[in-house]
């Protein structure tokens, strides 16, 4: 995935990119692997993070924590306001780790990595 925007309003330009991939054999799948590149200004973000199954489907929240730590000030709609981008995004990643909708999250696991 990716997105460009460009400034405006006094909101600065960025470059987003988002991509990702599933570990595991294709009938147990156990991992979201996500590679996160992020460009707004001279701010550069290049980091690798991954995620258990049950819990991958929150990796917005991971990026957002990320472009945090790295000071970089996120509004809601960088990440949060692009559905028409996200959504497909999230129907294959479910898809891909076999996710089905009602399977249970691991709480501790889910506050630990997301």
């Amino acid at each position: 995935m990716e997105y460009h925007s460009l400034s405006a309003s006094g909101k600065p330009g960025y470059h987003l990119q988002l991509d990702y991939r599933v570990e595991g054999t294709p009938e147990a799948p156990q991992w979201a692997c996500f590679h996160l590149r992020f460009e707004v200004g001279a701010t550069l973000v290049d980091e690798q993070f991954r995620m258990h199954r049950d819990v991958a489907c929150n990796f917005l929240q991971r990026v957002r924590q990320c472009l945090r730590r790295h000071g970089v000030p996120v509004d809601a709609d960088i990440l949060f306001g692009l559905h028409g981008i996200y959504d497909p995004l999230f129907e294959d990643l479910r898809r891909q780790l076999c996710y089905r909708p009602g399977e249970a999250v691991d709480l501790d696991r889910f506050l630990r990595e997301g």
